[in-house]
């Protein structure tokens, strides 16, 4: 094997292991659903408790910055551009909007039933890592390749990664 190839290799592994992968189907994914869907729509009618369903996740999704799967969410449930407020959500779940800590989801606190089981500091450590991704960053510390090097590479298995 070459040192092309063990190099393709290992970035290949090394992709798959930190999700860079799993991250750039959801994106393309989402692509795919804007192209077929280019014209303008209006949101679909759905139940209201489909519609408070889909805002929760939403918002949990825009939390966690999880950026591709909410673009595929969003088109895909034409969601609408009118974000509502956590008052109008929690006013449709009859709860009040200050039940659960403000600056995490509801639906951590939905998920936990009692706020003294929700930790929003714990919520809020444990994902500033999801939501500071070094993918998108021009170097990290252990990359062992240069960046040109990896472009380069990268162009060629992009067609292979579908």
């Amino acid at each position: 094997m070459s040192a092309y190839d063990d190099l393709k290799d290992a970035l290949k592994q090394n992709l798959r292991a930190r999700g860079v992968t799993a991250k750039l189907e959801a994106a393309m994914r989402a692509e795919l659903f804007k192209a077929l869907d280019e014209e303008e729509f209006s949101p679909i009618a759905v139940p209201k408790e489909t519609a408070v369903m889909n805002e929760l996740v939403r918002e949990y999704l825009q939390y966690n910055g999880y950026g591709h799967s909410l673009s595929v969410f969003t088109t895909e449930s034409r969601l609408s551009k009118d974000i509502p407020t956590r008052e109008h959500i929690s006013q449709e779940l009859s709860i009040h909007p200050r039940l659960y800590p403000e600056n995490i989801p509801l639906l951590y606190g939905l998920a936990y039933k009692h706020k003294s089981l929700v930790n929003p500091d714990r919520v809020v450590a444990e994902q500033q890592p999801y939501r500071q991704s070094r993918f998108w960053t021009e170097t990290n510390s252990h990359d062992q390749i240069s960046i040109d090097s990896a472009k380069k590479i990268s162009a060629g298995l992009a067609s292979k990664i579908t």
